[in-house]
């Protein structure tokens, strides 16, 4: 299993972009609460076990741009079903 997070923020609008983003802390509080919502959702339509996920990609906009602490509890739900080699990936 491959779970990609799509985190929407940037500091700035890159002209070449295409992509939906929107300004660092616009929506920021609401979008991760749905985020986690839909993230449990998922795992359990999908019947996700322990272990299954081997390869977690976060993106964006830029996941960077927006605190840490944010993806705390993504992390205390991924955590559990991650394998032990799992490969993560922030761009």
């Amino acid at each position: 299993m491959h779970f990609y997070i799509h985190i929407p923020f940037c500091e700035s609008k890159c002209n070449y972009c295409a992509f939906t983003s929107l300004k660092k802390n616009d929506y920021e509080k609401a979008y991760f609460k749905a985020l986690k919502e839909d993230i449990v959702f998922q795992l359990k339509q999908f019947n996700i076990q322990s272990n299954q996920i081997k390869t977690l990609f976060i993106g964006g906009g830029t996941p960077s741009c927006v605190n840490a602490y944010n993806y705390e509890d993504i992390f205390k739900i991924l955590y559990p079903l991650l394998d032990k080699n799992v490969e993560i990936s922030c761009e």
